[in-house]
């Protein structure tokens, strides 16, 4: 009767434990998981390109459902003019644009833009420099399903940042004034970062047991084992002979 009873409580403590490590069926819940990696581009810089790195998504979270990436940030852009002459000279149309582009692998169309707007004047004598106010950028886009196993894994994931060139436009009236005596340039600043976010549903995450879990297995099959060599010795004990003990 004690090693009946014993067994059975060794059974339950053995399902608890495993009950303890299986999630709930009813639990369902899409999780988001978000990286993000910064730039700086300063005035001067030129067309500028950096590899910007993530972290790729761990598959025993659960079922990967989407990755998005995100451009924010702010700039502004910059517009040069010279005029090489003892006077003032008009100008129409001028402008600088800078583009601030992410390019991925699964991704199209993720750009930000930067501008003086279109402006008009008179441009004195030796250089003006005009200079936008600052613009917020956020823009975002979905990495294609098909490319979803390139951002899982244990390692990295790698987008690509491009900012740049900053172009200017403008176009020179009167009055008249000798050919190259006029010229304009652009430039700007842009500061910002890239988020990569992850969205999956945890119901397919693969457990990992508590340690209050594990020690209640641990006890579980101990007492298994225990009641199981109980049980032999009681046989053995039952098939001796009559007088024998």
């Amino acid at each position: 009767m004690t090693v009946l009873k014993h067994f059975s409580w060794g059974l339950a403590a053995l399902a608890a434990a495993v009950g303890m490590g299986v999630p709930s069926t009813g639990h369902a819940a899409l999780v988001t998981e978000s990286f993000t990696d910064t730039f700086s581009v300063p005035p001067g810089t030129g067309t500028y390109t950096q590899n910007l790195t993530f972290q790729q998504f761990d598959s025993n979270l659960g079922l990967l459902t989407g990755i998005t990436i995100d451009l924010a940030g702010s700039g502004y852009a910059l517009l040069s003019l010279f005029n090489g002459n003892a006077f003032g000279v008009t100008y129409t149309g001028a402008s600088t644009n800078g583009n601030i582009t992410v390019s991925a692998l699964g991704l199209t169309g993720l750009l930000a833009n930067v501008t003086t707007g279109v402006l008009s004047g008179t441009a004195a004598p030796g250089f003006t420099s005009i200079q936008s106010t600052t613009q917020n950028f956020d823009t975002s886009g979905a990495i294609s399903a098909a490319q979803f196993a390139t951002y899982t894994g244990a390692g990295s994931a790698t987008v690509t940042l491009s900012v740049g060139p900053f172009q200017a436009n403008v176009t020179y009236g009167g009055p008249t004034h000798p050919a190259g005596s006029t010229f304009v340039g652009g430039d700007g600043n842009v500061d910002g970062g890239v988020t990569v976010t992850y969205t999956y549903d945890d119901t397919y995450a693969v457990p990992v047991p508590e340690p209050s879990t594990l020690a209640v297995f641990g006890g579980g099959i101990f007492l298994l084992g225990f009641m199981r060599r109980q049980k032999a010795l009681a046989g053995g004990n039952n098939s001796l002979p009559p007088g024998a003990a």
